[in-house]
């Protein structure tokens, strides 16, 4: 199985949520995974790469400083985050609202990727990562981890993300 199909089905758990959306990104994905496959020897994506993931370091610093700034400041202008259990965050200042309602002194956020992916255009791009949550809670800690997906886009020369969408791995409580 490729990577496009592999992260399609993947995303296609999302499809019932969020129709049109998960539609988009499904395409993107797929075109991007397409991309990846082609052979192109003159075309060095390594740059990119560093480049996000040093984007990702940094971003991953501002949540753990809980700086919701600099947080919310890697998302472009219409960026959309896609949080579990709750309609899509659609563009900076509707992400920056939720950051500012989660990111409580109370909380620990880190994240890093596992995978990085440029196009060969080294306009868009995605990366695969892992993040570890902890809230401290008057009930006692609360501890989560997961996976998460950002598509990249490069804004006037600048990567920004587009895209960011997580799940946990933790099981959901017994009702």
């Amino acid at each position: 199985m490729n990577r496009a199909a592999a992260l399609a089905s993947h995303v296609e758990v999302h499809v019932n949520f969020y129709p049109a959306r998960s539609v988009q990104i499904l395409v993107l994905l797929m075109v991007l995974g397409a991309c990846g496959t082609c052979a192109n020897p003159g075309v060095d994506t390594a740059i990119e790469e560093r480049a996000i993931r040093e984007l990702e370091a940094r971003w991953s610093q501002a949540a753990q400083a809980r700086d919701i700034a600099a947080f919310v400041s890697f998302f472009a202008e219409d960026g959309i985050q896609l949080q579990p259990n709750r309609p899509p965050l659609i563009g900076r200042q509707a992400i920056e609202e939720a950051t500012r309602q989660a990111m409580t002194p109370n909380v620990s956020l880190s994240f890093e990727p596992v995978e990085i992916v440029v196009s060969r255009s080294r306009d868009i791009a995605y990366d695969r990562g892992t993040y570890h949550l902890r809230i401290d809670a008057p009930a006692g800690r609360v501890e989560d981890h997961g996976s998460y997906l950002v598509v990249w886009k490069k804004v006037n020369g600048e990567w920004n993300a587009a895209v960011d969408i997580f799940n946990s791995h933790v099981p959901a409580p017994a009702r």
